[in-house]
């Protein structure tokens, strides 16, 4: 834990880590959302969007950015 503090990574962090950083070292598994605890849960998130019938990715197919 020592080390962890005095690398500074932990600076910035909401709860004070990123699993995907040195602090995944502490991290024995995540149960559900792996893009929930790094982030922005994008598969949900882009899953709501379309039941809401926003296109999200209806453009993605013929090359166009959205």
């Amino acid at each position: 834990m020592a080390d962890y503090l005095a690398s500074g990574e932990w600076q910035g962090k909401a709860g004070g880590y990123a699993v995907q950083g040195f602090a995944g070292a502490f991290v024995a598994s995540v149960s559900g959302s792996y893009s929930s605890v790094v982030g922005l849960p994008l598969h949900e998130t882009a899953n709501l969007l379309e039941s809401a019938r926003y296109p999200v990715r209806a453009r993605w197919t013929d090359g166009a950015i959205a």
